[in-house]
């Protein structure tokens, strides 16, 4: 006789299959949730890290700046409101390098705070009036700096590891509930699949927000050393040179004379890259103002040439032809003409060519010149900010702020610049908004900007 089967005997299978389902299920988002808020906890505090060394690898180049500054107002060639503002760009360095609530290693916290209390002795030095120690402490910065961001970059490689273990083992109880629950109900199944396709994709979402840290960090890592390298070639040649001429008693009128015109070239070299800088950060900020007024494009573009050594430079051929009278800022197109000059001096061929006109409603300016030109490969990223054009490996990159920012001023004033080469020969032209010929007659020459 066959042993009766008990009716409730399928029902409480599928319970229990149901029920390890359920649980297996439960299980699965526990433990992805867990897994997730760890490494949300993590990714926030690897932000916080990133910050931080961005801070630290900042500093050197910012203290040189500011230290920059407070000799030129100390010269009387800065003024107090320029002295305050260094000064503030100083302290705001000082509090982002507090950590807060950020957790650092022993280290990292030793070497932070060793670096944040160089900044504040650089500040209380200047507060005190004693330039001198400010510029000691500022020319030894580098080695803190260095040993913060060193250490903070150890912190996030742990975090790293230990999100990737987290990643790793949420993958492997993902897998497994998965096999589990697909064979029970194709509900869960939907389910599971749903949730694994978002876990890939957060996945990729944190790979892809971790190439572009490290793009960042590459980016800032090439602009600190540019930027070090183009602050510390003037203010070592201005201390330096000024130590000489404070020490030398036997240095005869023409030694003095010498020593005194290559302080104020690598001064000048000094002001020009930090009004780059601030123009670009000014241009990023949208805080840059515009006083349009008409200008003499051709007497502007030959004040500019002067500027650069025209007249002066034996080697420097720069012939400046026609005229124009634009509607634009003053100062900014000064600037402009600056960049698009010395791009073609250290970059172009020996013979440059400045070509004024009116196109329309536009006020032209070509600056040409019978080099080689830029590379083909080059030419889509030529007016990207910290774009340049090849050079030594073994060299530190020039900044490559001057076209970026003379498109961009252009761009601010109604115009533009724009790039071509034919013949052998290489045109930057500068476009801006024209004087019409009905305001020519009633403009008082006088009134035209040079």
């Amino acid at each position: 006789m066959s042993p009766r089967r008990r009716p409730g005997s399928p029902l409480l299978l599928g319970a229990v299959i149901g029920l390890i389902g359920l649980l297996a299920g439960s299980a699965l988002l526990f433990a992805n949730s867990a897994g997730t808020a760890t490494v949300l906890r993590q990714a926030q505090r690897r932000q916080a890290m990133a910050s931080i060394v961005a801070t630290a690898a900042t500093t050197p180049p910012v203290v040189a700046a500011v230290v920059l500054v407070a000799e030129a107002h100390a010269s009387g060639l800065a003024s107090e409101a320029d002295a305050a503002a260094a000064r503030i760009a100083l302290s705001q360095v000082a509090d982002d390098l507090a950590p807060g609530s950020v957790e650092l290693s022993p280290a990292a916290h030793t070497a932070v705070a060793a670096l944040r209390a160089d900044v504040i002795g650089i500040d209380d030095s200047l507060t005190r009036g004693n330039i001198g120690d400010a510029v000691a402490a500022a020319m030894g910065i580098d080695g803190p700096a260095e040993a913060a961001t060193d250490t903070i970059q150890a912190d996030i490689a742990a975090i790293d590891a230990e999100m990737t273990l987290l990643s790793d083992d949420i993958g492997i109880l993902l897998d497994g509930a998965r096999f589990m629950v697909a064979f029970l109900l194709p509900a869960i199944g939907l389910l599971l699949f749903w949730k694994s396709l978002n876990r890939r994709h957060r996945a990729e979402s944190l790979e892809a927000a971790r190439a572009g840290e490290h793009a960042l960090a590459e980016s800032r890592r090439s602009l600190i050393a540019s930027l070090s390298h183009e602050l510390r070639t003037p203010l070592t040649s201005l201390v330096g040179f000024a130590e000489e001429l404070r020490d030398r008693s036997d240095l005869g009128r023409r030694e003095q004379d010498e020593l005194t015109a290559i302080i104020a070239e690598q001064a000048v070299a000094a002001s020009l890259l930090c009004e780059d800088l601030i123009t670009a950060a000014r241009l990023d900020a949208d805080d840059l103002t515009i006083r349009a007024e008409p200008i003499d494009l051709r007497l502007k573009a030959e004040r500019v040439a002067r500027s650069l050594g025209w007249g002066i430079r034996p080697h420097l051929n720069i012939r400046v032809t026609g005229s124009a009278v634009a509607r634009a800022d003053h100062d900014r197109v000064g600037h402009v003409l600056r960049l698009l000059l010395t791009n073609a001096i250290e970059h172009g061929g020996d013979r440059i060519v400045v070509t004024l006109s009116t196109e329309g409603d536009r006020a032209a300016v070509s600056v040409s010149d019978n080099g080689p030109g830029i590379p083909e490969t080059e030419i889509d990223r030529m007016f990207d900010p910290f774009e340049t054009g090849a050079v030594d490996p073994a060299q530190t990159k020039p900044l490559g702020l001057g076209l970026s920012i003379a498109r961009a001023l252009a761009r601010f004033m109604g115009g533009d610049v724009a790039y071509s080469r034919a013949g052998g020969i290489t045109d930057f032209r500068l476009l801006l908004p024209a004087v019409s010929h009905e305001e020519l007659p009633t403009t008082d020459p006088a009134s035209i900007a040079a």
